[in-house]
């Protein structure tokens, strides 16, 4: 649409009064290379009415006696864009079962001075729209497709169109942590590292990790990594989700539940075996979320037979009691008693105890 309803204002500084002042408008070129120009002011400071194009000012001073016409002439050129009518101000907005790509709705906000009535296509194909006031727009869409194109038609005939994307990937990620690897269960205060394992595009993921943290959100530009690590304070059983979002806001989601632990663990076996067969030879703790330790063995009457300190972690294993006296002999006796003294990440002194079976 190419309304005439453009202007130019100028003001001159330098050289000399009076001026001599052209205006020209551009005529676009049609089967040859050289440009042509049409005449439309003269000597004016301001030109109006004008439509969509390329327009020339040339001014010349009234300097005198010099043979360097560039020194003494200004040239400039003006472009003056169309002016669409009408326009999209906001969205589109998708509903919920559109994003996953059942029939749906979306909303969008649209602007035209001269019309106030609207044809839409989507995907080519007329769909129905109800006016919800200020200007905004609700259309029902009964066939949605990943990818569409919505075309919105004024009753000049002029129109945009919007791309309306509706697909989007499908999240997936794994999670690890020291504990975890170590005994299998997730100890309160390690840090989790959450792997993003998904191939497929997305415009923003968002991980909401269940403990009432702040929601994490990566965009498709920005992102560093894939690993992220996050650390529970707390016991608990928490549902960590991952969504992938497109450019509209449509989005996919998967979430997993996380079982995290006491701040420590300290596990020991009921029984083993020191026969030198290199299986369970060694009476020793696994363990997580500790700093050092102190562990001693002793008989049934409280007799100490092995002792060790670990000030720092970790230490290699096969640091535990091999079911041996100080002297080096066999124990002979089938139970005995262990006290387990550590110290957790968050300093509190723990301790473990209890009686297990040494078998040959």
């Amino acid at each position: 649409i190419d309304n005439a309803d453009g202007a130019i204002n100028i003001t001159i500084s330098g050289g000399k009064a009076p001026y001599a002042i052209v205006w020209d408008r551009e005529i676009p070129a049609t089967g040859t290379t050289s440009l042509t120009y049409e005449e439309i002011g003269r000597n004016l400071l301001a030109v109006n009415r004008l439509t969509a194009g390329r327009y020339r000012l040339r001014i010349t001073s009234s300097i005198v006696a010099c043979e360097n016409t560039d020194a003494i002439t200004f040239t400039k050129f003006y472009t003056l864009s169309p002016v669409e009518t009408l326009q999209l101000l906001e969205g589109p907005f998708l509903s919920k079962s559109l994003c996953i790509g059942a029939p749906g709705t979306l909303q969008i906000k649209i602007f035209d001075r001269d019309s106030d009535a609207f044809t839409f296509y989507y995907n080519g194909t007329i769909v129905s729209a109800a006016p919800l006031g200020n200007d905004n727009y609700e259309l029902t869409i009964e066939a949605p497709v990943d990818t569409a194109i919505l075309g919105i038609i004024n009753e000049a005939g002029c129109g945009i169109s919007v791309p309306v994307v509706t697909g989007v990937g499908t999240p997936d990620f794994t999670y690890t942590a020291t504990s975890l690897e170590n005994t299998g269960l997730i100890s309160a205060n390690d840090d989790l590292t959450f792997t993003n394992t998904s191939e497929e595009l997305y415009t923003k993921m968002r991980w909401d990790f269940g403990d009432g943290s702040d929601l994490l959100e990566i965009t498709a530009e920005n992102e560093a990594t894939t690993d992220i690590e996050h650390r529970y304070k707390t016991p608990g059983t928490f549902q960590v989700s991952l969504r992938f979002y497109n450019v509209l806001g449509c989005y996919k989601e998967v979430s997993q539940e996380i079982r995290v632990g006491k701040g420590y663990l300290v596990i020991f076996p009921s029984a083993f075996t020191p026969n030198n067969d290199g299986i369970n030879d060694i009476f020793e703790a696994k363990y997580t979320g500790i700093t050092a330790f102190t562990f001693e063995i002793f008989d049934m009457w409280g007799n100490q037979l092995y002792v060790k300190t670990a000030d720092s972690l970790p230490i290699p294993s096969g640091w535990g009691w091999n079911g041996k006296y100080p002297s080096r002999k066999n124990y002979s006796f089938k139970s005995f008693r262990y006290l387990f003294t550590a110290t957790t990440h968050d300093g509190l002194q723990i301790k473990t105890s209890g009686e297990a079976t040494l078998l040959r």
